[in-house]
């Protein structure tokens, strides 16, 4: 019979810096702070350090998990982190936070890159490996510094984004646990025709390279 997946913890960090509605709403005027809260829901927004990265912030709301006693480096053996502004191209940020966290060199570390969807995907996948039996204690850990690439000119961003981490982790059911219940097993990628054309305008990775490759050492482009 297959293990059931089951959720056995969920804690949270902000950084220490935040951006309020009134601070916004002094920064552009014409906006009052009840009508951002109105339109966002959002009222505080963390706001990453200068020198604080995604690592940084997912490895505090790991570390309020430890503390709380729930389970032990040692038990974690597949850490799955989702961000869309890692530490590094390479190495994984994930490997950074294993080293970081002091967890089991034989546990699994691996990157997924996903924006709101991203939570549902590491779900989904959290929850196929201990139900597959590859792992047993899986850390989902999602964290992003959004708030480093956005314009400060941008309020239709700036409104909505902040930075942060959150955690989560999953575990073979016992009797009290909170199962996953239905979670869908299809995950779906409808690209759509605005997509499409955003996509067009964006220089590829290995388009950017080269060129960064030829303007600063044209003796080994090509």
């Amino acid at each position: 019979m297959t293990q059931r997946a089951a959720l056995t913890a969920i804690k949270s960090f902000l950084p220490e810096n935040k951006l309020t509605n009134e601070q916004l709403a002094e920064q552009f005027g014409d906006w009052h702070a009840s009508q951002i809260l109105s339109k966002t829901g959002v009222a505080v927004r963390g706001v990453a350090g200068p020198d604080e990265c995604a690592s940084d912030l997912g490895v505090k709301a790991a570390r309020r998990l430890f503390e709380s006693g729930v389970c032990t480096p040692e038990e974690i053996d597949f850490l799955i982190f989702c961000t869309q502004s890692p530490d590094y191209f390479t190495p994984t940020t994930a490997c950074v936070m294993q080293n970081a966290l002091g967890l089991p060199t034989s546990c699994g570390a691996v990157d997924i890159n996903q924006g709101c969807s991203g939570y549902i995907y590491g779900l989904a996948l959290a929850k196929s490996l201990v139900e597959a039996g590859t792992a047993r204690t899986v850390l989902l850990v999602t964290a992003d510094t959004y708030m480093k690439f956005i314009n400060r000119r941008d309020r239709s961003l700036l409104t909505l984004f902040g930075d942060g981490p959150f955690f989560f982790g999953a575990a073979p059911a016992t009797i009290d646990a909170t199962l996953f219940g239905a979670l869908a097993t299809t995950l779906r990628t409808p690209v759509r025709s605005p997509i499409r054309d955003f996509l067009q305008d964006q220089p590829k990775l290995v388009a950017h390279t080269e060129h960064m490759r030829q303007r600063f050492f044209p003796e080994f482009a090509g």
